[in-house]
């Protein structure tokens, strides 16, 4: 075999990055990188604290006005019975139906005629829940109440808890 008139070009085209602009961009890249995980652990922060605030924020509101609704609107406060009384059970009788609320395995649990009702959500907790009646024996009934809510899920800054304490009578 003859070969004949062989050449061999050289291609100077550049072919691929140098080592410069290879670690601009990787410096680009960390520096967009960076931001980016900034921006998620941001977000992720600020979701865990919704998280365990809105259980919290929710559930004593509806707490709050389901007991001023109740009280407000009784014929008649059972329990506590007397004015100093004070305990972890409030009974009212509303349109000929008793209610009951107590604490129960961290929940506040209303109890009537018809059975058993839970009143915060599974993501929150009550704790240190206290009626106390107020007043004096020929006053119209009042009642105190004070409890805790704490959040089930745990932010940055911990679990959420909050304490509320108001005074509700009887109309």
């Amino acid at each position: 075999m003859l070969i004949k008139n062989l050449k061999l070009r050289i291609n100077n085209s550049k072919k691929g990055f140098t080592l410069i602009e290879l670690a601009v961009y990787l410096g680009i890249l960390s520096i967009l990188l960076l931001v980016l995980s900034s921006f998620f652990n941001t977000a992720m922060d600020t979701l865990l604290q919704s998280q365990a605030t809105s259980p919290t924020e929710q559930d004593s509101k509806f707490i709050l006005n389901r007991l001023m609704y109740d009280i407000t609107n009784a014929d008649n406060l059972t329990t506590p019975a007397n004015p100093g009384d004070q305990g972890q059970t409030l009974q009212l009788v509303r349109s000929g139906i008793t209610y009951t609320y107590t604490q129960t395995n961290n929940n506040l649990t209303i109890t009537d005629n018809v059975g058993a009702d839970v009143l915060n959500s599974p993501q929150a907790s009550i704790s240190g829940l206290l009626f106390k009646r107020i007043g004096y024996a020929n006053e119209t009934p009042t009642v105190q109440i004070k409890f805790t809510i704490t959040s089930i899920a745990t932010a940055k800054t911990g679990k959420d808890s909050q304490t509320f304490q108001t005074t509700v009578s009887l109309r």
